[in-house]
């Protein structure tokens, strides 16, 4: 019985010393590789600061990625929502295209204009946060949003872009999009 009295304690020692094991730890805000796969990603640098959609009361910084492709006519829609709790604030990344069709040319790049409603993108968010809320495609400074992929069958949209936004009335007056990647599956 004594043995067991001696035993335990050493046997306790041990696990109780027992190194643990390093905790890996993920960070939430890195910018998502350029796939082709419908993963559902977007990021870009807003203003050189990344800016990546996810929900802020995650740990798993799942993406909010939303978006329609229509076929037929070649009209392409895409939202990114990044949710920032600390400001009680959605900012919402939108851009649209038109005539934007599956074809073996790919990539294709599309100058980003306001005319006739081509390809254009805008900002907007929770004006609770500070600031004006919504910032529009700049006219006198055309973006670009490049597809390298539109497959219909698999219902995948995927590309990069980059774009001036401005509002005259905010300070700063403008926004500058760069590197810009999405993947949407719609």
């Amino acid at each position: 019985m004594k043995k067991i009295f001696y035993i335990l304690p050493i046997a306790l020692l041990f696990v109780a010393c027992k190194d643990d094991e390093p905790v890996e730890t993920v960070e939430p805000d890195v910018m998502p590789a350029a796939t082709t796969v419908g993963a559902n990603t977007f990021g870009c640098n807003v203003d050189g600061k990344l800016w990546v959609a996810k929900n802020a009361d995650t740990d798993s910084a799942e993406v909010v990625v939303d978006g329609t492709y229509d076929k037929g006519t070649g009209d392409f829609y895409l939202t990114a929502v990044r949710q920032d709790l600390s400001h009680n604030n959605f900012e919402r990344i939108k851009i649209y295209g038109s005539g934007i069709f599956q074809t073996p040319d790919l990539p294709l790049t599309y100058i980003m204009t306001v005319e006739h409603n081509k390809v254009y993108g805008y900002l907007d968010f929770n004006p609770a946060a500070g600031g004006c809320g919504h910032y529009y495609h700049n006219p006198s400074a055309p973006g670009a949003l490049t597809i390298t992929k539109v497959d219909t069958i698999a219902q995948i949209v995927s590309g990069s872009f980059q774009m001036d936004l401005i509002n005259n009335d905010c300070d700063p007056s403008g926004i500058s999009i760069t590197d810009g990647v999405f993947d949407l599956n719609y």
